[in-house]
């Protein structure tokens, strides 16, 4: 006897369509968002696909945007110039589709211009004359100091300048693995603002394993001999295509290709100077 609809009889595509409706709810998981307006919402497991579904969409049409970073762990400018960046970022993230930021080292004075200690800040300025020295301590550092302070940096003038071939070999074990943006955020504020050596070798290892890289990894890195001779080609490698100094950015955007940084007007001194950038990226786009 077929089924029936009131009077009638349920024809067999509608009888097929029946079929499958159940069999397809039957699948759904059972937890269901509490109704609102008095009608029954979607089941909690069909919104979060459609929600998820509908942010990877938007993430592809975003503008992509590429960064590369050059910098010296020794520089409170690099400090600036990260913590900058971050913060800029930080508000354009549903805006653009940042790729993962590529980190070079670079070392400004080569390994054995200062001892195993290291030498206090203020000798190091006063190393360069006494010109330069009163620029830098009464000038430049305060400046740098204030900008800092405006972050939320917290910089010491009694911490100690030391060569970075260490801590230069694990940032780029830390880019390998993935985890460099985090490694160099985490070392400049502990150097900077807490007085720690970046080249100390339990620290440095711990750092590592926190973030994940496997300690065979970590073992081959730190005790490769040729470590100085690689931290060495890299600088001079770098240092033959700076613009100027060190922290150097590059940001590039899908729409554009070049590198903004070499025709924007300013410095990696302040999140608005990247907002400019992140801003130029949107435009081309629609344009």
């Amino acid at each position: 006897m077929p089924l029936r609809s009131g009077n009638r009889p349920l024809a067999p595509l509608a009888l097929l369509g029946a079929v499958l409706l159940l069999s397809a709810w039957a699948t759904v998981p059972t937890t269901f968002v509490a109704p609102s307006n008095n009608k029954m919402a979607c089941p909690r497991g069909v919104e979060t696909a459609a929600t998820t579904a509908a942010a990877a969409i938007k993430q592809a049409a975003l503008p992509r945007v590429e960064i590369k970073v050059i910098l010296d762990f020794m520089c409170p400018w690099s400090f600036i110039g990260m913590r900058s960046l971050q913060i800029a970022r930080e508000r354009f993230a549903d805006r653009l589709e940042f790729a993962p930021v590529d980190f070079v080292p670079f070392e400004f004075d080569p390994p054995g211009t200062y001892p195993p200690e290291g030498t206090p800040w203020i000798d190091y300025c006063r190393c360069w004359g006494e010109s330069k020295a009163k620029f830098l301590l009464e000038d430049k550092l305060p400046r740098a100091f204030s900008l800092g302070k405006e972050l939320g940096i917290e910089f010491r003038m009694d911490r100690r300048v030391v060569h970075t071939v260490e801590v230069n070999t694990a940032l780029v074990l830390a880019q390998r693995h993935g985890v460099a943006e985090a490694f160099v955020a985490e070392t400049l504020s502990r150097h900077f603002e807490h007085l720690e050596d970046p080249n100390d070798a339990p620290k440095l290892r711990a750092r590592l394993q926190a973030l994940g890289i496997p300690e065979h990894d970590i073992d081959s890195a730190v005790s490769d001999p040729l470590r100085a001779t690689r931290n060495e080609e890299r600088t001079s490698a770098v240092r033959a295509g700076l613009r100027g100094g060190v922290p150097q950015f590059e940001v590039r955007s899908s729409s554009t290709g070049d590198d903004l940084c070499a025709s924007v007007p300013g410095g990696p001194t302040s999140p608005m100077y990247f907002e400019r950038l992140f801003d130029f990226c949107i435009s081309a786009r629609r344009s």
